[in-house]
């Protein structure tokens, strides 16, 4: 039986496996484009780990959470960019068989994506401003990594975005709501053009769905699942955060079942 194999490095050529929920040891990201550090949690992880390691199965992050899989990152650009330049990708070398049941999906979930999922070389790729799960920085910047962040970019935000904290008591948490406020405003292409990213400044970006089980690679979506591994032609999932024209690659995370 196939197994989760989880991969880190800044090019496809540096990918090198990691040990999941060891959030004690974060991987370390070093290029000329980024420094910094990658944690990813996998919920029941009973996969592939490096040699010398231990197997990290129970993680307590997951308690009272929905989703199977976290993907953090937290680092430093090492030059200026702004928030329409900064996206979530995937790519793959060959066609995928993706179900046109699972791109409504994908397009109802992420409606502001640039994909193009049924040509020779499929891609999708969307802004990590309104994507990413959870976004934070730091007026006082931190020593080490962060473990668990929280949503937070009022240091960074220009003053004319209405990106406030909000509570309420019929939709969510005042976390969730600043997400959402997060999202909505920065769906706008000059809101993101006017949020900058200064080198040397300590940002997070985690990721995460209640969707996707890396596990089996089972994608679960209202009424039906597939199996990704399937539609994906035995290539693996891979997921960059880079710059919207591909010219820089801070981090890319692989998943693939071997």
């Amino acid at each position: 039986m196939k197994k989760l194999a989880v991969r880190i490095g800044t090019s496809v050529d540096s990918l090198e496996l990691i040990n999941p929920n060891d959030e004690g040891n974060p991987t370390k990201i070093e290029s000329a484009e980024f420094n910094g550090f990658a944690v990813v949690r996998i919920k029941n992880f009973n996969g592939v780990h490096p040699s010398g390691t231990e197997r990290i199965e129970y993680n307590p992050y997951f308690e009272g959470k929905k989703h199977m899989f976290s993907l953090h990152i937290q680092g430093k650009f090492l030059k200026d960019w702004d928030a329409n330049e900064i996206v979530w990708a995937s790519q793959w070398d060959k066609p995928i068989n993706i179900p046109a049941l699972f791109i409504k999906f994908w397009h109802m979930i992420a409606p502001h994506a640039m994909s193009d999922l049924s040509g020779p070389k499929p891609y999708f790729q969307s802004y990590a401003v309104t994507s990413s799960s959870l976004i934070q920085t730091w007026e006082k910047e931190p020593d080490n990594f962060v473990n668990h962040i929280q949503e937070d970019l009022s240091n960074i935000l220009p003053s004319h975005l209405p990106i406030k904290r909000q509570k309420s008591f019929l939709f969510g948490s005042e976390e969730s709501n600043l997400v959402a406020s997060r999202r909505r405003i920065l769906t706008v292409e000059e809101n993101r053009k006017s949020v900058r990213f200064p080198a040397g400044k300590t940002i997070a970006f985690e990721t995460f769905n209640t969707f996707f089980d890396p596990n089996n690679f089972h994608v679960r979506i209202p009424g039906t699942y597939y199996d990704l591994q399937s539609v994906l032609g035995d290539q693996p999932l891979r997921m960059y955060l880079r710059s919207k024209d591909g010219s820089a690659v801070f981090v890319i995370v692989e998943l693939s079942l071997e």
